[in-house]
């Protein structure tokens, strides 16, 4: 029991860190099409839409280089995430096989445990059934003595009565 609570527990935990790294892959994987919106934004633009200035090709070169660094940071950070996301993956499936493990041991030990009962209970009724025995081999014993006494005394009678009869 304590180790099926410890391990849900564990699992619990890995449980709450995998949905926070999936958050955080969502996150980057925004970020990245921010950058990426940006970039194709930028890159289309030939007036700016606020000041209706011209777009300079050294400022969208500028913006699309620092896009592109976000996008490539943002794709080494989801690349870690993922390999995290797997890595927690598969700390959960081999928890949950452990957890099937122990309830399983844990059903078989209770098993156990009813058959242990049952076999002393069965034992007990056993000594009680021989207790029985005992006095009931002790109960033949005297009625068989007691029926060879009135076989003796019916003899006896037998003949007196003859004796009586004779006379």
């Amino acid at each position: 029991n304590q180790r099926i609570k410890f391990q849900e527990e564990k699992n619990n935990q890995l449980q709450k860190e995998y949905v926070e790294i999936m958050g955080r892959i969502t996150l980057e994987e925004s970020r990245y099409k921010e950058a990426l919106f940006l970039k194709n934004k930028i890159v289309g633009l030939h007036n700016c839409p606020t000041c209706l200035q011209k777009v300079t090709d050294e400022y969208k070169i500028n913006i699309t280089i620092n896009a592109e660094k976000e996008m490539e940071k943002g794709t080494i950070k989801i690349s870690e995430l993922l390999k995290k996301k797997r890595e927690y993956i598969e700390k959960i499936e081999e928890l949950k096989k452990m957890l099937e493990n122990f309830h399983l041991r844990k059903s078989e030990m209770e098993l156990l445990k009813i058959k242990r009962e049952n076999m002393k209970e069965k034992e007990e009724r056993i000594k009680e059934v021989e207790k029985q025995k005992k006095a009931l081999e002790q109960d033949d014993i005297m009625l068989k003595k007691h029926t060879v006494s009135l076989q003796a005394t019916i003899k006896e009678l037998g003949l007196l009565k003859e004796k009586l009869a004779g006379v």
